[in-house]
C-alpha cells in the first residue's frame, strides 16, 4: 500500500514538473519548445572579448557561453534596458568571476528587441571589455 501511494505521488509530481516546463507552443500544443539559442563569447589576452557584439532573437530565450582564455579573471554581465546590471556570468552577481581557462553557460534570458550593454565587472576591464547584444 504505501509503496503504491509513493509510486502514485511520484508519477503526480513529475507530470506537474513536466507540465511546468513545457510551456505553451502556439496551436497544437506539443511542449517540444525549441532549446534556447546558444551564444558564445570568450575572453582573450589583452583584457578584451574575441566579439564586441552578440545578436539574440527578441522574445525567445538564449544562453551565453562565457569562455575565460583572457589570463587572469574575468566575468559577463548584461545590463538591462534601465541600465541596471541583470544577467551574470558566472553568478550569482558581478563580484563573482571565472578564473583562466574555466567557461560557464549562463542560465537562458529572454530579452525584448533592444540593444544592451555587456562588460566584465572586473575592476579597470570595462573599458576595453564591453560590446553590445543586439536583439532583434
Amino acid at each position: 500500500m504505501k509503496l503504491r501511494m509513493f509510486l502514485g505521488g511520484s508519477a503526480v509530481a513529475v507530470a506537474l514538473t513536466l507540465t511546468g516546463c513545457g510551456g505553451g507552443s502556439g496551436a497544437g500544443g506539443g511542449g517540444n519548445a525549441a532549446p534556447p539559442q546558444a551564444l558564445t563569447i570568450t575572453a582573450v589576452e589583452g583584457i578584451k572579448y574575441d566579439k564586441a557584439e552578440l545578436d539574440a532573437t527578441a522574445n525567445q530565450p538564449f544562453t551565453v557561453n562565457f569562455v575565460n582564455n583572457g589570463g587572469m579573471q574575468h566575468n559577463f554581465v548584461i545590463k538591462n534596458a534601465a541600465g541596471t546590471d541583470q544577467y551574470f556570468i558566472p553568478g550569482p552577481d558581478k563580484t563573482a568571476y571565472l578564473d583562466n581557462g574555466q567557461s560557464k553557460t549562463g542560465a537562458p534570458v529572454t530579452l525584448a528587441a533592444g540593444t544592451y550593454e555587456f562588460y566584465c565587472a572586473f575592476p579597470g576591464h570595462e573599458a576595453t571589455m564591453k560590446g553590445n547584444v543586439v536583439v532583434k
